[in-house]
């Protein structure tokens, strides 16, 4: 009898903890819930420590969910606030498989959108579009139609973004017509979260932003206006600060843009108070300080102007540059993932995966064969030829003929230039010695970036053409050219071109 009692004791004790410990569990992963809200909504440098908060929790009660979804916000923490691609695409690596093997698809979607913009970050465009091909695929699998809207609406911003800035000249109009279209359906997706909660809310005015942006681009003003503004009102009436500093930097713009110089001040100085009250987003200050320089420069404030552009250097002096390993590791990490594709993407994507597989094979052949010179071989003989031919022609016009064995020797540095080759300032000065000595002459504080810049100026390429080859921004590049100009005491009426050409 005494035995039987203490058997149902037993039975009572562990019942009692086990509803005591699933209703702690349950507790529990409504705190992480809220900690990915708190991450996901103030989105800066800080958030990381609710990220490393929710994946704590999740591994002490053997939350697998939380545990995925919070690597998956680190490797996206990673990518957008320190521009850490190597550690961002590690992270997806390692998780990728056990991620899909879930088929929680709002978290597999969100892993396939922080993967495709790795890979637009390192220049790989065809693998960034498949990445956000499978990303819509999955977004429209989730049952929550908020998320739903609000996950597929952020991949057609970044696909209509990507086409708005990173096309060449010739296939412009076909580009900002397909950004266009990408915009206006994220726009549609997002217009479903007007009413929502706090970062429903924020996700709509990204998408008025964007639409903004774009405007901004193609010199639409009035259009540009009602967008970006529009999307101030949103973050204003949220009171959310960190938003608010970005959304101004849009609208500062735009004011650039129109030449409205004294409105495009107050918005970047109203954005940069705004960053150092709310320590988010502090990368954007160097932009900030660069444009500011600028809008004084138009407005002939020489005090200011240098001001800002002392701010900028100090910024800019600061920052790290990337490794060239990082990139090489990203090539070895896309070969890996799509040789352990899952086993369902496999059954409908397997043709795309086998094509896949064979061109990063080939790409990685040609990195190890030919020293990181694929680019070149990947551009037709023909266009090239005549990208050439056509510079050959100004440098010849610009200095004495070279001779046939020179010609020959100068037609192969444009040819790495305009393919981006990596040895092509090796072979820029085995061919013009004497120029960056002769330079420093003039101007002993020039840098190495000074350097490459005026190089390619010595070979006659315009600002679009700089920007182009060089991996920067047209922006950036007539700042740096505007530099060199009080450095060299050239006039706005010197050809700075002609310039280098005597060095």
């Amino acid at each position: 009898m005494v035995v039987a009692l203490n058997k149902r004791l037993v039975i009572c004790l562990l019942l009692i903890s086990a509803f005591s410990n699933s209703i702690h569990s349950q507790a529990t992963k409504e705190k992480i819930d809220l900690l990915f809200l708190e991450a996901d909504m103030t989105a800066n440098r800080a958030s990381v420590s609710k990220i490393d908060s929710a994946y704590a929790m999740s591994k002490s009660i053997n939350y697998k969910y939380g545990v995925l979804k919070s690597q998956v916000f680190k490797a996206a923490w990673y990518l957008n606030f320190n521009n850490d691609v190597k550690s961002c695409l590690r992270i997806i690596k390692k998780i990728e498989p056990e991620v899909l093997d879930s088929e929680d698809f709002e978290v597999i979607s969100f892993l396939k959108v922080t993967k495709a913009i790795s890979y637009l970050r390192l220049s790989f465009k065809e693998d960034a579009n498949k990445e956000f091909n499978l990303a819509l695929l999955y977004a429209d699998k989730i049952q929550n139609s908020a998320r739903r809207h609000n996950r597929k609406g952020i991949i057609y911003i970044y696909i209509g973004s990507d086409y708005l800035s990173l096309k060449p000249d010739k296939s412009k109009e076909k580009s900002y017509q397909l950004a266009l279209e990408n915009l206006r359906k994220g726009y549609k997706e997002m217009s479903f979260l007007k009413n929502g909660n706090h970062s429903e809310k924020i996700a709509f005015a990204n998408s008025c932003r964007a639409l903004g942006d774009y405007y901004t681009r193609t010199k639409q003003f009035d259009s540009a206006q009602f967008y970006i503004n529009k999307s101030l009102k949103i973050v204003t009436a949220l009171d959310d600060k960190a938003e608010i500093s970005l959304f101004l930097i849009i609208r500062g713009y735009l004011h650039l843009k129109m030449e409205n110089y004294k409105e495009a001040i107050k918005d970047f100085e109203a954005s940069n108070d705004l960053i150092k009250t709310t320590k988010a987003r502090e990368d954007l200050l160097e932009e900030n300080y660069d444009n500011l320089a600028f809008a004084y420069e138009k407005l002939g404030d020489s005090e200011n102007q240098s001001k800002y552009l002392k701010k900028y250097k100090k910024i800019s002096d600061s920052l790290s540059i990337e490794n060239v390993k990082d990139v090489n590791q990203a090539v070895v990490n896309i070969s890996d993932d799509i040789k352990s594709k899952h086993k369902k993407e496999k059954s409908t994507l397997e043709t795309g995966i086998i094509i896949t597989i064979v061109l990063i094979i080939v790409l990685i052949l040609i990195v190890l064969v030919f020293s990181k010179r694929y680019k070149s071989e990947k551009r037709s003989k023909e266009e090239l030829k005549i990208l050439l031919d056509e510079k050959m022609k100004m440098l010849n016009s610009l200095s004495a003929k070279f001779s046939p064995e020179d010609e020959k020797e100068l037609a192969n540095v444009v040819s790495l230039a305009i393919s981006k080759d990596a040895s092509y300032l090796f072979k820029f000065n085995e061919l013009f010695p004497k120029f960056s000595e002769n330079l420093l002459k003039v101007s002993p504080s020039l840098k190495s970036s000074d350097l490459a810049i005026c190089s390619y100026m010595k070979l006659n390429f315009d600002t679009k053409e700089i920007a182009r080859y060089g991996g920067d921004s047209v922006r950036s590049v007539e700042s740096k050219k505007y530099r060199l100009r009080k450095k060299f005491n050239l006039t706005s009426t010197d050809d700075i071109n002609i310039f280098m050409a005597k060095f």
